[in-house]
């Protein structure tokens, strides 16, 4: 690449002058091809797309213009979620564009999704022959995608982004915080004798986009650094749910306040000056930090930022300008209520799906235990629900033996809020339920399964858990899981609200200018406007008693989303210090608002 070496030999205005308007046909041709392909594809397309642009940003830091850096961040906003945007496209009215042939392949696809799971979860006896298996399943599933994603993916070309158009979509008085991690392309200084430079370390970068302000772009230091420390405060966030009382083992003092700040000074403290009385704080945040709630964090005080402003979050700024104002309904929502879950037993079979095998979804062997309070979460829902649109207003619940995976697959298309509460995971390792390494390790076998993982569709590696999961197997029945990959093809663009009331169903595999690749990632993918989701595990009580609380905002009082969600963890917060003396963050800070906070 020309303008590569132009910025190696210390020339960037040369370099920049070569690649911007040469960037410009690249966006355009993405935009073309990438309806043309399956969703790893589109993955490796936009990752050639960044390292262009991680040259145009290094050129653009060099001259240090406050013009090129405005069409510098305008390239950011052109790339950063360009694929989700393009699958979300890819599925939007998904029915009403499929022909019959189109639908055949569909029903195929569910097949073969169903399949991956079973046989990635499957004691690996023979790895030869699971490895080919494996590869045999994702040749056919990517074909099935490209081929879907070719029949839906017509339609009317997406609009570039831009600064100007981001601006004058702000609602009055927010700001944008945009978060990216790349390399920059470091000149060799004096002492580095002859010498091109070379790619540094990857760094944090954001962007603070303001209606009347100038655009703010800061360096917030090595993301190894900033991703260990939240990597560390939210190890201790998730250890104090499971006490309870927010308290180390063994005694330990709680390590929270401390790490809490120190996530503050490295992340926050450098922004917080350029967001002074902004209402709300909308996050773009990307890799790694997607996983923190930034509102978590601890100010000198002692309070957490949540108390002070009003965290949104989107997977990428470019929503902004295309989020339609919010439809007034004069009619209920129609609402799917899952809790209250039997883990043993699936009930009857509603329908023909492909079998997998459930055996290895338990992390060490163990069953998935109930959860005694999803019982009062759901009923206090459905109360809240009758109290505002009265008793028979349009709502399907689905408990016990009913909630099976078949079950709530099949009735999550066409409601306007849906809310499961039940047991959820993120398994970056590969084992889907958490199960396969450890028996892989008794059997005496090689433990490969992050490598497999890692070629594998990222939505194997998070699901819900449904009736029936810690059951035995049984032929032609679903097992039970219900990963973001068997999600990831349903239309479910009626959905105002989801609420994925269980653990971990904010995480995923993280992808460079995508965020995290999971459940919350997938329901937006494919329509919902709104997602509320949880970065680690939950506690049943206290999560019983933030819902409760958050759905009597929203319908009670009809505050917004944000408002509801923010103003129960508030009220969780002060039980907690009038109940401990302690606000306990780990027993309502994991939830966190994805998409439409109005």
């Amino acid at each position: 690449m020309r303008a590569q070496l132009l910025l190696q030999l210390g020339r960037p205005r040369e370099a920049w002058d070569e690649l911007e308007p040469a960037i410009l046909p690249v966006h355009d041709r993405m935009q073309r091809e990438l309806m043309l392909l399956d969703d790893g594809e589109r993955l490796l397309f936009a990752s050639r797309i960044g390292f262009a642009l991680g040259v145009l940003l290094s050129s653009a830091r060099e001259i240090d213009d406050r013009a090129v850096r405005e069409r510098a961040y305008a390239e950011v906003l052109a790339w950063k979620g360009r694929v989700s945007r393009s699958l979300m496209h890819s599925r939007a009215r998904l029915e009403e564009r499929l022909d019959e042939e189109g639908r055949r392949e569909l029903g195929r696809l569910r097949v073969v999704q169903g399949e991956l799971s079973r046989v990635l979860s499957a004691p690996p006896v023979d790895r030869e022959e699971r490895d080919v298996r494996l590869s045999d399943l994702r040749g056919e599933r990517d074909r099935l995608v490209a081929g879907l994603s070719r029949r839906t993916g017509g339609g009317e070309a997406e609009p570039r982004p831009t600064l100007e158009r981001l601006r004058a979509a702000l609602p009055e008085g927010a700001a944008v915080v945009d978060l990216l991690v790349h390399r920059w392309w470091e000149l060799p200084g004096e002492d580095d004798g002859p010498s091109l430079g070379r790619w540094g370390e990857s760094r944090v970068v954001a962007w603070i986009v303001r209606a009347e302000a100038e655009l703010v772009q800061l360096d917030l230091g090595p993301a190894a650094v900033l991703s260990t420390a939240i990597e560390a405060l939210r190890g201790a966030l998730a250890q104090s749910t499971g006490r309870g009382m927010g308290m180390a083992p063994d005694g330990e003092r709680d390590v929270e306040p401390a790490l809490s700040r120190r996530v503050r000074e490295l992340l926050w403290d450098p922004i917080a000056p350029h967001v002074v009385g902004a209402d709300p704080v909308i996050l773009c945040p990307d890799a790694f930090l997607a996983t923190l709630p930034f509102g978590v964090l601890r100010r000198e005080d002692g309070t957490h930022l949540i108390e002070h402003h009003r965290f949104a979050y989107l997977q990428d700024a470019a929503w902004i300008e295309r989020m339609s104002e919010p439809e007034e309904r004069d009619v209920a929502p129609s609402l799917l209520v899952v809790g209250d879950v039997d883990y043993g037993d699936r009930g009857e079979a509603p329908s023909e799906r492909g079998r997998r095998d459930v055996a290895l979804l338990r992390g060490d062997g163990s069953t998935w235990e109930p959860l005694p309070f999803t019982a009062v979460e759901i009923a206090a829902v459905e109360a809240e629900r009758a109290a505002v649109f009265g008793p028979e207003a349009p709502r399907l619940r689905l408990a016990g033996a009913d909630a099976s995976e078949e079950r709530i697959e099949a009735e999550l298309p066409g409601r306007t809020v849906v809310h499961l509460a039940t047991h959820g995971f993120f398994d970056p390792t590969g084992g889907v339920g958490l199960g396969a390494s450890s028996v892989a390790h008794e059997a005496g076998l090689p433990n490969d399964f992050a490598n497999v993982a890692s070629s594998l569709p990222p939505g194997l590696l998070s699901g819900l858990v449904c009736a029936g999961a810690s059951g035995p197997s049984e032929p032609d029945r679903a097992d039970g899981i219900l990963t973001a990959e068997e999600l990831s093809w349903l239309d479910l663009s009626s959905a105002d609200l989801v609420v994925l009331s269980a653990c971990e169903t904010g995480l995923g595999r993280a992808a460079s200018g995508e965020g995290l690749m999971g459940l919350r990632r997938t329901f937006r993918m494919c329509g919902a406007r709104t997602v509320i989701s949880s970065l680690w595990s939950v506690p049943d009580e206290s999560t019983a008693n933030l819902m409760a609380g958050f759905y009597r905002r929203l319908w009670r009082n009809k505050e917004s989303s944000l408002n509801a969600l923010r103003r129960a963890q508030l009220q969780l917060l002060k039980n907690n210090r009038e109940a401990t003396g302690r606000a306990l963050p780990g027993t309502w800070a994991a939830f966190v608002l994805d998409g439409d906070w109005r």
